[in-house]
């Protein structure tokens, strides 16, 4: 498994689907959770405790009761576990807990008693569209007497009949069960299972893959990063390494030995295996990190016996039924009871607890309705930029900062002569496009013309290019900045493209050095979803400033407080000779801008530099290199094509309905259509340069929600999300 701190560093979520309560026992070597996702609550010794942090357990987390005449009434202070209740007396040890849902009151047994834990359940919301009704399943053929199982009669899907099981003595053989493969596909999900000849179940599963998501906006170019990786036998952490990226030479452990440039994977011998980095930053490689883990092999569980489980059942009525009255885990056929909704209208779920040794019903959940009125998801609040030009770095031009959409103050740059600067402000804006924050101070963005300098020689750059390949591509070879096979920006939206860089010589123009390894840059397509809930508040990310007069010391932050110290503010402060501007980040909740569960503000960052002498008066310098860029144009339609067709080759395309920037969507035309093209700059003198070729294909930049996937088989009972459970009656 793949630490949190990994996820958290490598990727991102843009969805939100609910938190689920989890209930076991405590074991060590065990990733126990609380985040969006999860929130695990486990058995210790008669108590019962939530998980405060994501972690692994061990002997050095591992929980410590408080004991009063001899009674649990607590623990000692965790860092990961928080003291819900005490189920029992310490001699005993034992905690019995189970869950269920009555008339929207969530109930724990403990102790031989049910406890009301409070409302879990909201008012009953309208009835929702119906939705279209998906094909019949596959589902196990009828018949079969006791003691019989499906076996898979050839490799067609389907061709199974009932064995018989040799039973011998009278007892019915010990089975197992386990998975052969799991694989990708575009077609529909599949899964197959046969029965060895040692009584073991085999699966194998083919899972669809989702669908494409949409190009992000092109990010600012950043640090550089090295990462390097080592294994243990143990759980402990590895002394942090010597160096920094800039060595050639990897360091070497002490105790485990060399550290390597990519992860060699874990496996039963060397369990954990950790990573550290090093990140350039302000033309200087930071030493290495503290290492974190990032893998970790987990060891086989042993047997156990058949425990209780839930069968879930569904009836069809304009009204709420009646309960179950019968005590097998599948209705009866004449039953009004059925295993899953069979079409459209009204449906009511209920819920049995089935004894694991007997295969009966032991109780029968509250009667709840299934159909539901779908969410809105609402926007966050966002950090919007805006700019303007004026012929003074002293003197900002005039802003109303109260003013929604200040005039003379644009979203993109203007365009500046040689004797004006650019200047930018900000402000936090409501979801209902209103200013949450006013308009910052204006700050100066753009310095004064220099004297000319001496010509020096072409500067080295790095060339970026792309594929489109279902699987990993070759790594480019040849150098040549744009190799054989491969594209200088991506030409669609569709496929999986990857991406390698290299350095070029800026005298040479030639590749120098090697081309990296491809990196994935779009995501697999996902599995249809089901209709939405409804949405949950947005997350923004607060911005804080602050200055000092050194660039190394951070000045003082208090990373768990909503506000940092009155030595941050949202504005720029005003930076003097001989201060630098300091700059940190955290995410908060739009409802009511409190802090996002586990996040704390950044460390720090000197987001400004110092500045040096002013060199000796050169000669004019030669004319660079012309660039070149990549241009989107927008225009609105329909689900199926754009209102406009693609614009011939030429930039101005305002006239043929194709704008800089996304137009609003209407009635008729709800969905965004975008093409790409690709600029190039005759000389420094043009500005405004000239189209390379023609436009991309028009492309969907939103379309419209997926159709409802087909029904799920049944799983593992996920308790009600929420936030923290508070007992009562206790």
């Amino acid at each position: 498994m793949v630490s949190d701190t990994y996820y958290n560093a490598m990727g991102s979520r843009s969805f939100y689907k609910g938190t689920s309560f989890r209930c076991t026992e405590w074991c060590l070597e065990t990733h126990y959770f609380n985040n969006e996702d999860f929130i695990d609550f486990v058995s210790y010794k008669g108590a019962l405790l939530r998980c405060t942090r994501s972690h692994i357990s061990s002997v050095d987390n591992e929980p410590s009761l408080v004991i009063n005449n001899n009674l649990i009434v607590g623990i000692n202070d965790s860092p990961v576990w928080e003291f819900i209740m005490g189920g029992g007396s310490i001699e005993t040890g034992q905690l019995n807990i189970d869950f269920k849902l009555e008339d929207g009151h969530l109930w724990v047994f403990c102790n031989e008693k049910w406890k009301d834990l409070g409302n879990v359940k909201g008012d009953q919301g309208e009835t929702g569209i119906q939705g279209i009704p998906g094909d019949p399943g596959k589902g196990v053929p009828s018949g079969g007497n006791t003691n019989q199982v499906l076996v898979k009669q050839s490799n067609s899907d389907y061709d199974t009949i009932w064995k018989t099981i040799n039973t011998s003595g009278g007892e019915l053989p010990t089975f197992s069960a386990k998975v052969l493969s799991t694989t990708s596909t575009e077609d529909a999900p599949e899964a197959t299972v046969t029965l060895s000849d040692s009584n073991e179940f085999q699966f194998s599963f083919k899972l669809q893959k989702g669908q494409d998501g949409v190009n992000g906006t092109p990010g600012i170019n950043g640090d550089g990063l090295k990462y390097i990786y080592i294994r243990t036998t143990k759980a402990n952490k590895p002394t942090t390494p010597t160096g920094s990226g800039e060595d050639v030479e990897l360091p070497t452990d002490v105790e485990w030995g060399l550290w390597k440039s990519s992860p060699t994977g874990v496996d039963s011998t060397y369990r954990w295996e950790w990573v550290s980095a090093s990140v350039y930053i302000n033309g200087s490689w930071e030493s290495y990190s503290e290492p974190s883990l990032f893998a970790y092999y987990a060891l086989d569980g042993v047997n156990g016996t058949a425990p209780n489980y839930k069968t879930y059942v569904y009836a069809q009525s304009n009204s709420k039924p009646d309960k179950p009255n019968f005590n097998t885990p599948q209705p009866p056929t004449e039953s009004q009871w059925k295993d899953y909704p069979l079409s459209s209208g009204q449906w009511w779920q209920c819920i049995g607890v089935v004894d694991g040794q007997t295969n009966t019903v032991i109780q029968w959940g509250e009667v709840l309705p299934v159909n539901g009125k779908d969410g809105t998801a609402q926007d966050g609040k966002f950090t919007e930029f805006r700019f303007a030009v004026n012929s003074s770095n002293i003197t900002p031009p005039s802003l109303s900062n109260t003013v929604r959409t200040p005039e003379g103050w644009s979203l993109t740059p203007p365009t500046k002569s040689n004797s004006q600067y650019l200047w930018m402000t900000t402000a936090v804006i409501n979801p209902n496009d209103t200013l949450f924050r006013n308009w910052s101070t204006p700050v100066c963005i753009s310095g004064e013309n220099g004297e000319p300098g001496a010509t020096g020689a072409a500067g080295n750059w790095t060339s970026y290019v792309f594929k489109n390949s279902s699987s990993t591509p070759d790594t480019p070879t040849g150098t040549d900045p744009v190799p054989t096979g491969w594209s200088d920006a991506p030409t669609s939206s569709d496929g999986t493209w990857w991406m390698s860089k290299a350095l070029i010589s800026g005298v040479t123009q030639k590749v120098v050095g090697e081309w990296s390894a491809p990196q994935r840059i779009t995501g697999e397509k996902g599995q249809d979803g089901e209709d939405g809930t409804n949405g949950t508040d947005g997350i923004y990310t607060d911005y804080k400033f602050a200055k000092s007069s050194s660039k190394s010391e951070v000045p003082s932050i208090n990373k768990q407080s909503s506000n940092p110290g009155s030595n941050w503010s949202d504005q720029w402060p005003v930076i003097n000779s001989g201060e630098f501007l300091w700059m940190t980040f955290i995410k908060k909740n739009s409802k009511d801008d409190s802090i996002v569960l586990g996040e704390e503000w950044a460390t720090p960052v000197c987001i400004t530099g110092e500045q040096g002498p002013q060199g000796p008066i050169g000669s004019t310098g030669a004319s660079g290199t012309p660039g070149v860029g990549i241009v989107m144009r927008f225009c609105n339609g329909t689900d199926t094509e754009p209102s406009n067709a693609k614009p011939t080759n030429t930039l101005d395309t305002a006239s043929q309905g194709w704008t800089v920037t996304p137009p609003s969507t209407t009635e008729d035309y709800p969905r965004l259509w975008f093409i790409q093209g690709r600029i190039k700059y005759l000389n420094n003198e043009d500005r405004d340069g000239q189209l390379d070729g023609s436009w991309s294909d028009p492309a969907l930049f939103n379309g419209p929600a997926g159709v409802n996937g087909e029904a799920g088989k049944k799983g593992q009972l996920i308790y009600p999300a929420g936030g923290k459970i508070q007992p009562r009656g206790f």
